[in-house]
């Protein structure tokens, strides 16, 4: 059980909304930014940071072009600064 940001009542952490007040309850995020923004700089031309946000699908095509020859890492990284790159649920990946 949490505690619902709205009211301040008890519900269950899979809520999605308050069943009092139907306030929003906010997600938390499982990526670190750090950890990303690390993983894209160093590593990103092999995609590393697509597999940490598990978009495994675009890791793989980032690996195997190897980043576009460093430009789609060069965007990533860019996205990354700005808080505007998404994980896999369609989260932004923000310095918390």
């Amino acid at each position: 059980m949490v505690f619902c940001h709205g009211c301040g009542g008890e519900i269950h952490e899979s809520a999605i909304v308050s069943p009092k007040f139907g306030a929003q309850q906010l997600k938390k995020a499982t990526e670190n930014w750090v950890v990303t923004l690390v993983l894209c700089f160093f590593l990103g031309f092999v995609g590393t940071h697509r597999f940490y946000i598990r978009r495994f699908a675009l890791g793989i095509l980032q690996l195997l072009t190897l980043g576009c020859l460093g430009i789609w890492e060069l965007v990533d990284f860019i996205l990354l600064l700005c808080g505007k790159f998404k994980d896999a649920e369609g989260e932004y990946i923000k310095i918390t």
